[in-house]
C-alpha cells in the first residue's frame, strides 16, 4: 500500500495550478509538467487522485474570465488524469524499479488479469459438444438417484446424449430393473447401465463410468446419485469446455440456497496457469462459491491417459492432481467456473 497523501499536497498543488493558468504559452505549462512529475516522483502516491477530489480542482479545469488553458497545460492535466487509472502496484514499479523489471511486471500483471478473468454466458460459444453424463452409484445412492439426480436431469436446459450409471456391488437382475425404472424417467435420453456385483470405491466406478461412455462424446461430466444439477449445469459445461477446451473443468456447489448467482451474471473463470502455479486446488475452497472437486466435467481422452485410483477416500482430488501433473502447468489442463452448479438435496 502507497503512503498517504495530505491533502495539504492536493490543496498546494491546485493553488498553483490556478496561478499558472491565467499564464499562457509554454513556460507556464513546463513549469506545471515539472511540478507534476516532481510531486508523482518524490511523493510516490496516488497525488492526482487527491487533487481532482480536493474542491479547487474544478477551478483549476473550468473556464474563468474567458481565458483558456494553454494546450500544454491542459495536457498535463489529462497526463494526471492518467496517472490516477493507474494500479498503487503498477505506480509503484514506476518509482521502485529499473525500466527492464518494470516491464516484466506489466507482462505479469497483465497475465495476472489475464486469468482471472469474468464471463458472461453470452461471452461463450453457442456451441456444445456431445455431452455424457456419468453417476457412479452404490446400491444404497439407488432411491436418491431416482428421487433427486434424475428430476434435475429432466430439467436440464441441455440434455446428455445418454446416462452412463455405474452401479457396483448390485446382481444384473437387480441393476436392470434400475436401468428400466431410469429409462421410463428419461425416455429421451439413452441410458446405459455398467454394473458389477462386488463393491467398488468411487473411483472405480467413475472409470468404469468413463469406458462405458459413448466413444461419440467429446465430453464426459460427471455428477453424484445423492445430489442435483443445476438446470443449465450441462448447457454451461458443453459450452464451456467448445470455449476453452480444457482436459478439466471444475465448478462450484451449493448448500441448500446459498449464495445461488442467475447465471446471466458475471462469473469469475480462473484458468490452469494461475491454479498449478498457486499450488493446485487449494485456494479454490477459498473462493466465493467453492469447488467441488468429485464432479468434473473431463475430456473424455484424458482417462486414456489418465485412471481414478482406488482409494477409499480422496481419490477425486488424486485424479486432479494426476491430470495437472500428466498435462503440465497449461491454461487448457483445468479450469475452474465460479457458478454453484450443484447443489447437495434437490433443486
Amino acid at each position: 500500500v502507497p503512503p498517504p497523501c495530505d491533502n495539504h499536497v492536493a490543496t498546494s498543488t491546485a493553488t498553483v495550478a490556478q496561478r499558472l493558468w491565467h499564464i499562457n504559452g509554454w513556460c507556464a505549462s513546463s513549469v506545471m509538467g515539472a511540478f507534476a512529475c516532481m510531486m508523482l516522483w518524490g511523493s510516490r502516491t496516488m497525488w492526482p487522485q487527491m487533487l481532482m477530489q480536493a474542491d479547487v480542482w474544478k477551478s483549476v479545469i473550468g473556464p474563468s474570465n474567458g481565458m483558456p488553458l494553454s494546450r500544454r497545460l491542459r495536457k498535463t492535466l489529462n497526463h494526471a488524469r492518467q496517472a490516477c487509472n493507474t494500479s498503487d502496484g503498477l505506480l509503484s514499479s514506476i518509482a521502485d524499479v529499473p525500466q527492464g523489471e518494470y516491464e516484466q511486471q506489466q507482462q505479469q500483471h497483465h497475465w495476472q488479469q489475464q486469468q482471472q478473468q469474468w464471463l458472461k454466458l453470452a461471452n461463450l460459444t453457442e456451441q456444445r459438444v456431445r455431452t455424457s453424463l456419468c453417476v457412479p452409484c452404490a446400491p444404497e445412492d439407488v432411491p436418491l438417484l431416482s428421487n433427486v439426480l434424475l428430476p434435475s436431469v429432466q430439467a436440464q436446459s441441455f440434455q446428455p446424449a445418454e446416462l452412463v450409471i455405474s452401479l457396483s456391488g448390485t446382481s444384473p437382475q437387480a441393476a436392470e430393473g434400475v436401468r428400466v425404472r431410469l429409462q421410463e424417467g428419461l425416455p429421451g435420453v439413452p441410458v446405459v447401465m455398467a454394473s458389477i456385483p462386488d463393491a467398488a470405491y468411487a473411483g472405480q466406478n467413475r472409470n468404469r463410468a468413463a469406458n462405458h461412455s459413448s466413444h461419440a462424446s467429446e465430453l464426459l461430466v460427471f455428477a453424484d446419485a445423492d445430489d442435483a444439477l443445476h438446470p443449465r449445469r450441462l448447457e454451461l459445461m458443453a459450452r464451456t469446455f467448445a470455449h476453452f477446451r480444457a482436459k478439466v473443468s471444475l465448478a462450484g456447489y451449493s448448500l441448500g440456497v446459498e449464495g445461488v448467482d442467475p447465471l446471466d451474471d458475471p462469473f469469475q473463470v480462473v484458468l490452469g496457469q494461475q491454479i498449478i502455479s498457486q499450488g493446485g486446488l487449494q485456494h479454490l475452497g477459498e473462493l466465493r462459491h467453492r469447488v467441488h472437486q468429485g464432479q468434473p466435467s473431463v475430456d473424455r481422452r484424458v482417462f486414456e491417459r489418465v485412471q481414478q485410483k482406488e482409494l477409499a477416500r480422496g481419490q477425486d482430488v488424486a485424479f486432479l492432481q494426476d491430470v495437472m501433473k500428466e498435462f503440465g502447468p497449461h491454461d487448457n489442463t483445468i479450469v475452474y467456473i465460479g457458478q454453484p452448479l450443484v447443489r447437495f438435496g434437490n433443486w
